[in-house]
Order: structure tokens, then C-alpha cells, then sequence
């Protein structure tokens, strides 16, 4: 599990910086510039790159949830219950137990824990495994994203204006279309693993409670 977080942090960290120089050659940026600078500092550059990438990418995947949680709060994880999901996880003097309208962000916050706390404490942990696996792809791709929007937004930033690169343009052209072509594939990656996610979490605690 430590080794699944630290390659979910790590790979939006290298992506981040990989993106930049991407962006940094789209702008007519010279690759000897960064190829000098890597035989200069020889290891170290790249040793600092592995140790940073990890910490880089838990910001970014800090900053990526916290937009999203900003505009779909706890309905990332979940859809407002079925009352039968409800009324399983929930104990009788529950309040929420009782309420048949659509839940407020603030209760579905509080339905998510208590529904969170029913699934590790009943679930089977050959099922717990898969569920924890799945939503860390939906975290990977989620934080991919994320870096890739915010290594644009930071070059966008920087004041940098070279003459005419070396490299091909078609090559650029290329990885370019690549990472779009990803992006498009991660965000209905997304939205299929978060709806199957869902679907099987509701089945696990049904399973549960009837076998």
C-alpha cells in the first residue's frame, strides 16, 4: 500500500516536469540548454528529481482534489445512497436513517465516514484490496491531469522567449496529440472507474448483509 501511494505521488511529480519541457520546446525552447545543464550537474540534477518527484506530486495531487472537492465535495466518491444501501449502514437512531430527500453536501459528507467505517469493519479484505486498487487508478489518472494542467499554467508563467529549436516539429506535434489523447482517455477512464467503484462498493455491503 505505502509502494501504491508513492507511485501515485511519484508519477505526477515526473509528469509535471516532463510536461514543462514539452511546453518548453513548443516555445521554441532549446534542448541543448537542458541537455548542458544535466552534463554539467551530472547525477545530482537527476537524484534530486527522483527524491522531489514524490513531494511535487503530492502537491499537485493536493491541489487536484481540493478543486474538485470545491465544486462536487464528498460527490466525488459517492452518488446521494439507495435506501436500502442506507438503511444497512446506518444505525435506527441515525438521523439520516429517516430522511427520504436527496442528502446535503454536509450529509453526505457524514453518510460517506459511516459508510467508510461499515466497509472496512464487514467487507472481506480480498475485497477491500480491490476496491483500495481501483481508486488508486482513479487517483493516478486524476493527479496525471492535474499536472499536466497546472505544468501549462506554470509555463505560462514564466517569461521565456527562445529562437528556433532542433527538434522536429512533427515530433512535438506527436507528443502533444500523445498527451491530449491521454487526457481525453483519463477523464473517461475517470468516469467509468468512479461509476464501478460505486456500484461495487453498494454490492459489497449488500452481499454482506444478506449472505
Amino acid at each position: 500500500m505505502i509502494s501504491e501511494r508513492l507511485f501515485r505521488h511519484t508519477m505526477p511529480g515526473i509528469l509535471f516536469l516532463g510536461s514543462l519541457f514539452v511546453f518548453f520546446l513548443l516555445n521554441s525552447g532549446d534542448p541543448k540548454y537542458v541537455w548542458d545543464m544535466l552534463e554539467k550537474e551530472q547525477y545530482s540534477f537527476l537524484i534530486a528529481i527522483l527524491i522531489t518527484s514524490p513531494i511535487l506530486g503530492l502537491l499537485i495531487s493536493t491541489i487536484g482534489i481540493g478543486v474538485l472537492s470545491i465544486f462536487k465535495g464528498y460527490s466525488i466518491y459517492l452518488n446521494n445512497p439507495p435506501n436500502n444501501i442506507k438503511w444497512i449502514v446506518l444505525r435506527d437512531d441515525d438521523e439520516l436513517k429517516r430522511k427520504n430527500e436527496k442528502f446535503t453536501s454536509k450529509e453526505l459528507r457524514d453518510y460517506f465516514s459511516k459508510e467508510q467505517i461499515y466497509i472496512r469493519n464487514n467487507i472481506k479484505s480480498e475485497t477491500l484490496r480491490y476496491l483500495e486498487r481501483r481508486w488508486n487508478y482513479f487517483w493516478i489518472h486524476l493527479n496525471n491531469i492535474t499536472a499536466i494542467f497546472l505544468s501549462l499554467v506554470f509555463f505560462s508563467f514564466l517569461d521565456y522567449h527562445g529562437e528556433k529549436n532542433t527538434v522536429k516539429e512533427g515530433m512535438l506535434i506527436s507528443i502533444v496529440i500523445g498527451i491530449a489523447i491521454y487526457v481525453i482517455f483519463a477523464i473517461v477512464r475517470i468516469w467509468f472507474l468512479r461509476k464501478e467503484l460505486i456500484q461495487a462498493e453498494e454490492e459489497a455491503i449488500l452481499k454482506k448483509y444478506y449472505s
